[in-house]
Formats: structure tokens, C-alpha cells, sequence
């Protein structure tokens, strides 16, 4: 953000990119912190071994 005026914008960045990816941060932070975090552990017997 604080290179949209200067010369060292070499990629173009604007106002409008800083708000796109701003908002898909936000989004996909509360997508990832929404999910279920408890572990279903499953016991396996292989055959021969009881």
C-alpha cells in the first residue's frame, strides 16, 4: 500500500487491488477458521494381526 505513488510500483498496484485482496483475505481467513478441527481417529486391524 505504501508504494502506489512512488516508482517503485512496478507491478501497477491501485487502490482497487489493495480492496480485492483485502477482502479475499478476509474470506478465506473466516473460511478456514469455520471448519470443524476435531480429529476422527480410526483403528484399523490388518488381517493376522488381532
Amino acid at each position: 500500500m505504501f508504494l502506489l505513488n512512488t516508482s517503485l510500483n512496478i507491478i501497477a498496484l491501485n487502490g482497487a487491488d489493495n480492496v480485492l485482496h483485502l477482502a479475499s483475505a478476509v474470506l478465506l481467513l473466516g473460511v478456514g477458521l469455520s471448519q470443524d478441527k476435531t480429529v476422527n481417529r480410526r483403528t484399523t486391524v490388518r488381517a493376522g494381526r488381532a
